[in-house]
């Protein structure tokens, strides 16, 4: 009887340690080392011109993981442009190991400032009033925002380190306002007065949909 109630416990024992180590495996495809954050630097691609940003992986034990990112861009040119835009873009990632397929959409609203634009000629103001004025130097303030439909590449490890992509990003326009030019010192108004398209530009460009790419290199940690 002792024998058969110490058997009973034994067992009753492994079962118990088979069941919690069973329990504490991690789901099926998880990885519970992986690392989910990314610093990198984009050229070209969603911002225009280049961009840093900061991606972060979503659900990283689910069969498709999907990530968030944001990015700046801040481009001074004294003579000639200010460009400021911010980034943002949600993407879903097909693959197994350091590979994916990167499907995604992105929105960017950006804004541009053109400066030492040489005006000349005369303008008529609110009043009826005709003025006329001689190669006067002035700028513009414009705001744009449009989509990013997003595939491509992207190489991550799970274990983290160096992160690399390719992906097409054709910006396609929402809303492109362009502001009227003003006049540099005095930023009274000397010429035609502004204007907003919607879903006519894809920013700057005088098309809705632009063809477009982007290559990135960073790092996961």
């Amino acid at each position: 009887m002792k024998k058969l109630t110490s058997l009973t416990f034994l067992l009753t024992l492994a079962i118990f340690t088979c069941d919690a180590q069973t329990s504490s495996e991690p789901i099926l495809g998880s990885n519970p080392t992986r690392k989910v954050n990314t610093m990198y630097a984009e050229i070209f691609g969603q911002a225009l011109y280049y961009s840093f940003n900061y991606d972060r992986l979503l659900l990283p034990n689910n069969r498709f993981p999907a990530t968030v990112s944001a990015g700046i861009t801040f481009l001074p040119v004294p003579s000639y442009m200010t460009v400021v835009a911010t980034p943002f873009s949600f993407n879903g990632l097909i693959g197994k190991g350091s590979h994916h397929l990167e499907l995604g959409i992105g929105i960017t609203p950006m804004y541009f400032k053109e400066r030492n634009i040489q005006v000349g000629g005369s303008y008529i103001d609110d009043n009826g009033n005709v003025t006329i004025f001689h190669d006067k130097v002035g700028y513009t303030n414009n705001f744009f925002l449009y989509a990013t439909p997003k595939i491509g590449y992207r190489f991550q490890r799970p274990q983290g380190g160096f992160f690399g992509k390719i992906t097409l990003t054709p910006p396609v326009g929402i809303i492109s306002h362009w502001g009227g030019v003003k006049e540099k010192f005095s930023k009274e108004r000397i010429g035609m007065g502004g204007y907003t398209t919607y879903f006519r530009e894809a920013a700057f460009f005088d098309t809705p949909i632009m063809p477009w790419a982007g290559i990135s290199f960073g790092w996961t940690f």
